[in-house]
């Protein structure tokens, strides 16, 4: 009996281009580029890559305390002196006292009061309306001063 040997290492191969070593090895090779060209990237723009983060870092600082800054407050009364009119005293600044000092007992001043918180009959002197028709708390010193007493009725 004669024996047929084959020898393998001549058969020809066929190319597997579709498996999954090969997928990998092309993963690893694209892997290993990329951290290549990133380091070169890295090593030559470093600088910049730095300064433009700060910038960055500092612009959106700037824009959060921009967009976040708290509201100044309100101060309807600060443009009066003392000795003013009553009856140059805004009704908004009268609401604004009455708000700052009287919690407790609310109160609205309507938008066209007149009353006796902004009558001002002898200049900046109080007139109580104890049998006078000309009656008035007299200056914003005196609304300052009373209104904090949280009467609306005060010396009228």
């Amino acid at each position: 009996m004669t024996y047929i040997a084959v020898d393998i290492g001549r058969l020809r191969t066929i190319p597997d281009k579709n498996s999954w070593t090969t997928f990998v090895n092309q993963v690893e090779e694209k892997y290993v580029e990329t951290g290549i060209s990133l380091r070169a990237c890295w090593r030559d723009y470093r600088n910049w890559i730095v300064f433009g983060i700060v910038l960055l870092i500092i612009g959106i600082s700037v824009l959060l305390a921009l967009l976040f800054q708290p509201t100044p407050p309100s101060y309807p009364c600060i443009s009066y002196q003392m000795d003013t009119l009553a009856s140059s005293v805004s009704v908004t600044c009268l609401q604004w006292i009455w708000n700052m000092n009287c919690l407790s007992t609310p109160y609205t001043f309507p938008s066209t009061y007149n009353g006796w918180w902004r009558q001002s009959p002898q200049g900046t002197v109080m007139v109580p309306c104890h049998g006078t028709s000309a009656c008035g708390v007299g200056s914003y010193r005196n609304i300052a001063v009373y209104l904090q007493y949280c009467q609306l009725g005060f010396n009228q």
